[in-house]
C-alpha cells in the first residue's frame, strides 16, 4: 500500500538535532511534533519507493549486453575501426635523465602506411624525466606504428646520473 506523497517542509539537520535535544528535556510543541512526523513520513514514503518494482536497488537486473560480453561478441570503441582512420603511436623516453644524440623520422615516412611523424624533442634536447614524449608516428594501421620504428627514430644518450640511479635501484632489488 502506497502512502500519498507528503506535504513539503523546510528542515535542516541542525534544527532537527535541536528538537532532539529538547524532546529529551522536556514535552515537544505541537509544531516540533509537527516537524518530527513528517520526518517519518518521508522515511515510510522513500522506503516504498525503494521498494517499488521500478527501482532496482537490491534487486537482480537482466543485462541485455551480458551474453555479448561474456562470450567476447561485443564491440567497444578499441575494435572499431572507421574509414580513413589513423592510428597514433607516441614514444616516451624510457630514461629518467639523458640527452636526445639525434631524432630523424624521415625513416619512418618511407614505411609503407606511415602518414606523418613528428618530433616532440629536438637533437641536443636534455630529458629530465621518464616518458617525456619524443615523437609521435600516424599510420593506417597498429601494427606500421611499432615501438621497433619508432626507437629507430631516436638515439639517446643516458647521463651519469641516470645511470648511476639505475645501478643504485637495481642493487636495492637484489640485495634484498
Amino acid at each position: 500500500m502506497k502512502t500519498a506523497p507528503i506535504k513539503r517542509i523546510e528542515l535542516n539537520m541542525d534544527e532537527l538535532e535541536s528538537i532532539l535535544e529538547r524532546a529529551q528535556t522536556s514535552p515537544l510543541d505541537d509544531k516540533d511534533c509537527a516537524k518530527i512526523k513528517a520526518v517519518f513520513e518521508s522515511y515510510l514514503y522513500l522506503t516504498e519507493l525503494l521498494e517499488d518494482k521500478a527501482t532496482t536497488i537490491g534487486k537482480r537486473v537482466k543485462r541485455l549486453d551480458g551474453p555479448e560480453k561474456s562470450t567476447g561478441k561485443a564491440k567497444y570503441s578499441y575494435d572499431i575501426n572507421l574509414k580513413n582512420q589513423l592510428i597514433a603511436k607516441a614514444l616516451g623516453c624510457p630514461h629518467a635523465h639523458c640527452k636526445i644524440t639525434s631524432i630523424d623520422v624521415a625513416p619512418a615516412l618511407k614505411v609503407p602506411g606511415v602518414v606523418h611523424a613528428e618530433p616532440l624533442r629536438q637533437s641536443g634536447n636534455e630529458i629530465e624525466w621518464q616518458g617525456e614524449l619524443l615523437a609521435v608516428v600516424a599510420a593506417e594501421s597498429e601494427g606500421v606504428t611499432s615501438d621497433q620504428l619508432i626507437d629507430r627514430l631516436i638515439e639517446i644518450t643516458p647521463t651519469k646520473e641516470d645511470e648511476l640511479t639505475r645501478d643504485a635501484r637495481f642493487q636495492k632489488i637484489f640485495a634484498s
